[in-house]
């Protein structure tokens, strides 16, 4: 340890050294030429610092990201970097300011406002933002004869560097004062009648969370709360670069701080309105401010966007997802918003070139390669996604995963993906959950959820809730207080079929078994039902005593028919023609009957990946596999208790995975 200590002080002296030499190179430069080399620093950074500048475009994609295209907001970032080289030659040439070539450098707009407040002899607090050359600040207090302090944050892992700074700050009269001093220095200045600078667009962990571009983030209340308790008057001040290669200094009239009494509502109401008037400069000059740290890192909102391919399946797993992800940041006291959008591609093959374009230039997408998207997807689709600002993108299925990878790279959102990612790789997610019927034996896998089942939205208090609404809407099912049997029939896919001889032979069987054992049937169809399977069910079992509910999904589907069913219900049967289906009724925890689908007969037979699903379920006693004509003889064990299955729970499993990269 003391051999590291050793080298970071060696490390660091270095780094001084050489900023001292750089800096006596550029204050021997006339001012146009340093701030040349300035400029070409920023150039410099803006092609190899890629990690700042990505956090620069997120951030500005966040403020501006509805109102600019990304060819405009790359544009915002390089000008930024341009800007903020200039402000690093700005401030080494601090040594050499004398009053004659600061009042060269820089324009001042309102400063004899000051004074006057000066004059009243309660001290100044001048609240900045990190906008421009913020730094020109101490240097512009002493050449106009203020007695000035600024409060600054201290750079604890680097003592050298941090002092090297001050030192610089402090070259024309300015006082630096630590944050981690504690009040009693700043209070003696202000009764002093001194003029004080504060930044405060940087609270981290303990500030106060107000809207900053339409989303929360975390500013400092140190001096909203020192204006408020010794009652000192405050002045928002900004310095933004002029064409010229000055600067302008503009002070904002006095904020009259409100003072009410209730100290957490006064922080709040005077943070908003100094909020609000720094938000406005940073809108006039938005490449001028400081996006390269997280500003949203302490937000108290975010924002899930889900990516849709049109299956209701797919949703209702995404959607499930998502609800774990908002019930882990509930946990951290941060509220969240869900955002559905449907990806309509021009046709099949634009899918399909999708996927594989974003597989092969994977490695490569960054921020602002959202382009690559535009020749795939509808118009109004890709103008809708290009507007999206998002903290996570869900999305199921593999000809979403591309978009999911692409969509996030442009936003800096956490990636997460349900089922294999097709052609992507497993590495572009934060988060993959993985059905147990996509492995591939003999594969490992690192980083990846397991689950039985698809995820869904069943729980306890979503069956409840469902089950009621039911009620509300079939008052004689809660009122018949027999057992009932909850019927879930799909439709026919690419590989499977549930056939017409199929349905009526369960429904015979189901009849005769609820009419022997005094139960109902509450059934419901998909929307993938083949149309004579539905008027199979509506002849047999419309109007039947025996049947109280029955859902024909394409005429009269409801938003509870399926989770009602489900809460509903003492025993289900389900065909296994739905992994999402399945899945949500064995979720459920009632013993559950699966009769398979039948499938299409191929050149070389393979078992399908729904089959595989169902059978690994019954090997594990997850559910009861049978054919349609043992449905009376199983449902009979299952009444009795001879056979019984057990729930799926990969909620728990899903969740702590998400906790991690929450």
């Amino acid at each position: 340890m003391l051999q590291k200590e050793r080298i970071k002080y060696l490390v660091e002296s270095l780094c001084c050294f050489l900023i001292r030499g750089f800096a006596a190179f550029i204050c021997a430069l006339p001012v146009k030429i340093a701030l040349i080399v300035g400029r070409g620093m920023g150039h410099v950074a803006y092609w190899t610092n890629s990690k700042k500048r990505r956090l620069c475009y997120y951030n500005l994609k966040q403020a501006f990201g509805e109102t600019k295209t990304p060819k405009e907001l790359h544009a915002l970032v390089k000008a930024f970097f341009i800007q903020f080289g200039q402000n690093i030659i700005e401030f080494l040439r601090f040594p050499i300011l004398n009053s004659k070539n600061f009042h060269e450098l820089i324009e001042i707009n309102g400063i004899e406002e000051a004074r006057k407040i000066l004059d009243r002899g309660h001290g100044l607090l001048f609240f900045a933002m990190h906008l421009g050359n913020w730094e020109l600040a101490s240097a512009l207090a002493g050449f106009l004869g203020f007695r000035y302090k600024i409060m600054v944050n201290p750079h604890k892992r680097y003592p050298k560097l941090n002092a090297l700074l001050n030192e610089y700050r402090t070259k024309h009269g300015a006082v630096s004062l630590s944050t981690g001093m504690g009040p009693r220095d700043f209070i003696k200045a202000l009764k002093s009648n001194h003029s004080t600078g504060i930044v405060i667009d940087q609270g981290g962990a303990d500030g106060f969370r107000v809207p900053f571009f339409g989303r929360t983030a975390s500013m400092s209340t140190g001096g909203v709360r020192l204006a408020l308790k010794y009652d000192v008057p405050v002045c928002m001040v900004s310095i933004t670069r002029l064409k010229n290669g000055r600067n302008y200094f503009k002070m904002f009239p006095e904020i009259k701080m409100i003072n009410t009494g209730d100290l957490q509502k006064d922080i709040e109401t005077n943070l908003r309105l100094c909020v609000k008037t720094m938000e406005d400069s940073i809108r006039s000059r938005p490449h001028e401010y400081l996006w390269t740290y997280r500003v949203w890192k302490h937000s108290s909102q975010a924002h899930l966007v889900i990516l849709s391919d049109g299956k209701a399946g797919h949703v209702h797993q995404a959607q499930a997802v998502a609800g774990l992800v908002q019930q882990c940041l509930k946990e951290k006291n941060i509220e969240s918003t869900v955002e559905i959008c449907e990806i309509k591609f021009r046709n099949i093959w634009a899918s399909r070139w999708a996927s594989l374009v974003t597989f092969l230039m994977s490695p490569l997408i960054r921020e602002g390669y959202i382009i690559l998207l535009k020749p795939f997807l509808m118009p109004e689709v890709y103008a809708r996604i290009e507007k999206i600002k998002a903290d996570y993108v869900i999305s199921c299925g593999s000809s979403m995963a591309g978009i999911n990878y692409v969509l996030a790279q442009e936003t800096g959102a956490k990636r997460i993906g349900i089922q294999r990612p097709g052609l992507m790789r497993f590495k572009c997610f934060n988060a993959l959950i993985l059905p147990q019927h996509d492995l591939k034996i003999g594969q490992t896998y690192k980083d990846v959820v397991i689950t039985q089942g698809a995820p869904n939205l069943i729980s306890p208090a979503y069956l409840s809730d469902m089950r009621q609404k039911l009620f509300e809407r079939y008052p004689q099912v809660k009122a018949d207080k027999c057992l009932k049997i909850g019927i879930l029939i799909g439709g026919d896919s690419k590989n499977m079929s549930i056939t017409f001889e199929q349905i009526r032979i369960l429904v015979e069987q189901l009849k005769q078994f609820a009419g022997q054992q005094r139960m109902k049937l509450l059934v419901t169809s998909s929307r993938r039902t083949a149309a004579d399977v539905e008027a199979l069910l509506l002849k047999e079992l419309e109007n039947n005593a025996l049947c109280p509910v029955l859902v024909i999904a394409s005429k009269n589907n409801f938003t509870e028919a399926l989770g009602g069913i489900l809460g509903a219900a003492d025993l289900l049967v389900v065909s296994g023609d739905s992994i999402s289906m399945v899945s949500e009724a064995v979720t459920s925890g009632k013993p559950t009957l699966v009769f398979k689908p039948t499938f299409k007969k191929t050149f070389m037979r393979k078992r399908f990946k729904h089959e595989i699903f169902v059978d690994r379920l019954n090997e594990q006693n997850y559910v009861v596999t049978a054919n349609v004509n043992q449905t009376g003889e199983i449902l009979s064990q299952m009444a009795g208790k001879k056979i019984i299955t057990r729930p799926i729970d990969d909620a728990a499993k899903i969740y702590n995975r998400l906790k991690q990269i929450i």
